[in-house]
C-alpha cells in the first residue's frame, strides 16, 4: 500500500479514522495516527463541542430568560424583604438604597445558579451517599450565585443581544 499523501512512498501505518495509507512522515505527524483531513475534522469536532459547552452555561432563548428573570424577581422581592424588615432600623434613611441592593442580589441567584450548575453539576440524585456532604455542596453553590448573579445576567443579557441582532442580520 502506498501513502495516500505521497504516492511515491510506500504506507507505514494507516489513518485510525478513515483507514488512508500513510507514510512515516505522514504517520508522524499527529496522535493517535490520523489523516490531515481526519484531524482537521477531529479538531473541529473538538472546538464545536468547546463551544456548545460555553453555550449551556448561558441562558440562550427568550423563554429561559423570562422564566430566570420571573424566579429573581421573586427571589429578590423574598430577599430584600427578610433582610431590610429585619434590620429596618440600623438603616435609617438608607433603608430604600439597601432594599434595592438586596433585591438586585437577590434577583441575580439564578442567574449565577444557571452559570455555576454547568461547573458544578446537582449533587442530589447523583449517588451522594452523605446527605450532609450534598447539603454543603449546594449551601457552596448558593453563595458562589449569589456573589456571581449579577455579572452573569449582565453578561448573558450582552450575549442575547449580540445573538438576535446577529439573527436579525442574517
Amino acid at each position: 500500500m502506498k501513502c495516500f499523501y505521497h504516492v511515491d512512498r510506500d504506507a507505514v501505518g494507516t489513518c485510525q479514522t478513515c483507514g488512508k495509507g500513510l507514510c512515516q512522515e505522514c504517520a508522524a505527524k499527529y496522535t493517535p495516527v490520523t489523516c490531515d483531513d481526519c484531524h482537521v475534522r477531529i479538531v473541529a469536532q473538538a472546538r464545536n463541542e468547546r463551544e456548545k459547552k460555553k453555550q449551556d452555561a448561558l441562558i440562550d432563548t427568550k423563554e429561559e430568560m423570562i422564566k430566570a428573570c420571573i424566579i429573581g424577581v421573586i427571589a429578590g422581592a423574598i430577599f430584600s424583604f427578610l433582610i431590610c424588615r429585619a434590620n429596618k432600623e440600623l438603616m435609617g434613611d438608607m433603608f430604600i438604597l439597601y432594599a434595592i441592593v438586596y433585591f438586585l442580589w437577590g434577583f441575580g441567584i439564578p442567574f449565577g445558579w444557571g452559570l455555576i450548575s454547568h461547573f458544578i453539576p446537582n449533587v442530589f440524585g447523583r449517588g451522594y451517599s452523605n446527605t450532609v456532604l450534598a447539603i454543603i455542596i449546594m449551601v457552596f453553590k448558593f453563595l458562589i450565585a449569589s456573589i456571581i448573579g449579577i455579572p452573569a445576567f449582565i453578561i448573558q443579557m450582552v450575549l442575547m443581544v449580540i445573538k438576535y441582532n446577529k439573527i436579525k442580520k442574517s
